[in-house]
Parts: structure tokens; C-alpha cells; sequence
């Protein structure tokens, strides 16, 4: 039976129909449609393709150090207003120079183990819609299908793809819950949405002097390994976009690649010939382009590249010479969150998208809760999505 409102089709049309995974969740909107909330599901949006599938509303910086101390904060940022607020201590260890990665519903913290520069395979996470802590139970760590996983998945079942699972709560070490699959410090993220290539949604950790790449499927929070990368690479930066991954790392063109979210594969990149040492940090845009931090830690340059074919753009130059920033992407502008000039600090950039300009922003925008930040990690979010899914 259809269902009309006018001319408009309601049902089918703006109503999902059921499906088996959607068994017990909540109806959701996103103010022009419905969707099924459970973790995992591709939501529609106000328009077509990566920009418009969630309109990005506010971020957050978590972890991060001075000195020699690691932070266990989380701060949000609101976008529309430049402002950001002290979430609190709200992942269970402290970590600097890790990773992090976000689905839709949740922030993941790579790699904390209460130590600077300490080597983990810790996960830490929290809720994208208030920035609390979400506490670790067996089935985190449980090897898949053996602890009753709480959500269904879509498109890709890992357990079928051939890949290489650890043994559940055998080894803190092992994957099958959030935990990666190896300890690591100094290494990066990269996340995937539904529907970019053959995905359904996934965070990636690469580096950290391991050579093995840690996948953890979103919508189960399942950690397995997947593709190793081509060199064991210590410092890495890296980012997602809408249909790859970008990492550099060390000095030189060989240590420079993107990963393709359709299978995984790596593909060497070129970076223009330049160089990074993976401590300078990239900024990514949902506008068909990123901006790449350029040789060491603490650097003026900054080159953009297009998203689509990897190939660079313009070479345009930071406020001054930093590094180790917390570069947090938003809808029409992204934010740096604190970074390293010779110090630890809290300074706070807004890079606009539309023309390249970043601007300083005042205290209203920086990070609270203690002074001095850098080699944290950030995610985004959107409002109207990630408040269906609070846990």
C-alpha cells in the first residue's frame, strides 16, 4: 500500500521500509527524511553524494599532552558558533602522539595507555552527541560471533571475507573487539562513511612501527586486520575522504600513499615531490579537496590537494611554523585545535574551504580544560544523527 501526503510519497518514499536489521530501533529523521538509527545505517540526506549525506554540526579534540603529560579531555566544538566546550575526562587513558577514528555514533581514541608516547593497543571511545565516556564490556573485546555482537551490519560481513581475526580476551593485544591488533604510538587514523566505495563504514589505523593495518567495522565495533601497508612506517599522518585514505609518513616519496576504501589496496602517491615526517597533519574537506601538512614537525607549508584524482592543487602557507596539530573537519570549514610552535598549546584556526583562508580564533574557540594540546586526536559529527544513538 502507498502512502501519499499530496503529491509526496510517504510510503515508500520518505519512510524507510523495514528490514530485519532494524528489528527494536528508533525511526530517526534528518529534517528532509527517515532512516532506521541502529549503527551502521546509511542515512539519507538533504542532497546527493559524501557533502550532503550529514551536514556536519560539531567536532571533538580528545587526548592530546603537555610536557609530559597526557590527557584523558574531551572538548566539542560547535561549528555554527566557533565555540568550544570541556566535555570533561572522558576516555578511561590518557594518550598523546595516537589515533583516532569516528563512525557516525561514536569516537574512537586509538592507542591510550595513561603514558606520553606510550606504545598501546587500547581503545578508547566516546558518544558523538554529548562527548561522555562509553564504558568497555566483554563484548568489546570478544572475538566475533562468540560474545553476541549488539548490532547487525550491512554490506560486508567480515567473518566471510577471508581476513585474519584475533582470539577474543586471550591477549589484551588480540582484535576481535576495539582493541587493535598490535601496540602502537605515533600512528594515525583515517574513517570511512556508508557508501564510499565498497564500504559500509570503518576506521583505519596505520603506522606506529607496525606494519599491519587495523580495521574496526563501525557498525559491529569489530577490530580485525586488513591489507598490510607497503612499509612498516613509525610517524604517520593520515586522513579519510570520500573514497580513500591518505598517509605520509617519514621523509621521503616512498612513504607517501593512499589506500582506496573499495578493497582496501594501496597505491603509491606521489606529494607533489615533497616530503613529510608525519607529525605535520592534514585537514580534510568534504568539498573535493584536503590540505596536506608539508615537511617537519614544524613547517609553514601547506599544500592542497583534489580528493577525486590525488592530484595537487596550489601550495598555500599556515599562520606560522607548527606542527602536531588537531585538524577537525566540518561541513563548510575545518578547525586546528591546538598544536606544537616549540610548545604545547591551545591555539585555535578556522581554515575556510570555499577560498583557503584560515583565521585565529579567539578563546571562545579553544580547547578547555588544560593548557597546553597537541598530537590529540579530533572527530566530527552530525547533530540529527548522532543523537538517535546515545550509548
Amino acid at each position: 500500500m502507498a502512502y501519499y501526503i499530496g503529491s509526496t510519497a510517504i510510503y515508500p518514499g520518505v519512510l524507510p521500509t523495514p528490514n530485519t536489521a532494524a528489528i527494536g530501533t528508533a525511526l530517526a529523521s534528518n529534517g528532509s527524511a527517515a532512516f532506521w538509527s541502529y549503527p551502521g545505517a546509511t542515512q539519507a540526506a538533504a542532497g546527493s553524494g559524501w557533502l550532503y549525506r550529514t551536514i556536519l554540526t560539531h567536532g571533538y579534540i580528545a587526548a592530546g599532552y603537555k610536557g609530559y603529560n597526557p590527557w584523558r579531555s574531551v572538548n566539542k566544538t560547535w561549528h555554527q558558533t566557533d565555540t568550544t566546550i570541556y566535555c570533561g575526562e572522558q576516555i578511561d587513558r590518557g594518550g598523546a602522539y595516537l589515533a583516532g577514528t569516528f563512525s557516525d555514533y561514536n569516537g574512537y581514541v586509538h592507542g591510550t595507555s595513561n603514558t606520553w608516547q606510550g606504545s598501546a593497543a587500547h581503545t578508547s571511545s566516546y558518544n558523538l552527541f554529548n562527548g561522555v565516556l562509553r564504558m568497555q564490556n566483554n563484548n568489546n573485546f570478544t572475538f566475533f560471533g562468540s560474545g553476541g555482537a549488539p548490532y547487525g551490519y550491512q554490506g560486508n560481513d567480515p567473518k566471510n571475507e577471508g581476513l585474519s581475526y584475533g582470539s577474543g580476551q586471550s591477549s589484551p593485544n588480540s582484535t576481535g573487539g576495539w582493541d587493535m591488533s598490535a601496540a602502537r604510538y605515533q600512528h594515525d587514523g583515517a574513517s570511512s562513511t556508508p557508501g564510499n566505495g565498497a564500504t559500509d563504514g570503518a576506521g583505519y589505523i596505520f603506522g606506529g612501527n607496525v606494519g599491519v593495518t587495523d580495521k574496526l567495522h563501525f557498525p559491529t565495533e569489530v577490530m580485525y586486520s586488513t591489507t598490510s601497508l607497503p612499509t612498516t612506517l613509525g610517524y604517520v599522518a593520515t586522513i579519510g575522504g570520500q573514497n580513500r585514505a591518505y598517509i605520509v609518513g617519514g621523509s621521503s616519496n616512498a612513504y607517501c600513499w593512499y589506500m582506496n576504501w573499495s578493497n582496501d589496496a594501496f597505491v603509491s602517491w606521489g606529494f607533489n615531490g615533497g616530503n613529510g615526517d608525519g607529525l605535520n597533519k592534514h585537514l580534510m574537506s568534504k568539498h573535493g579537496h584536503f590540505y596536506a601538512g608539508v615537511g617537519g614537525n614544524t613547517d609553514s607549508r601547506r599544500w592542497k590537494f583534489n580528493d577525486s584524482t590525488t592530484n595537487y592543487i596550489s601550495q598555500l602557507t599556515k599562520l606560522s611554523n607548527f606542527g602536531e596539530e588537531n585538524q577537525q573537519m566540518g561541513q563548510d570549514w575545518g578547525y586546528m585545535l591546538g598544536m606544537f610552535n616549540g610548545q604545547q598549546n591551545n591555539w585555535t584556526t578556522k581554515t575556510t574551504y570555499s577560498n583557503d583562508t584560515e583565521t585565529t580564533l579567539g578563546n571562545a574557540a579553544q580547547p578547555k580544560g588544560h593548557y597546553g594540546l597537541s598530537e590529540g586526536t579530533c572527530s566530527s559529527a552530525a547533530a540529527t544523527v548522532c543523537g538517535v544513538q546515545r550509548a
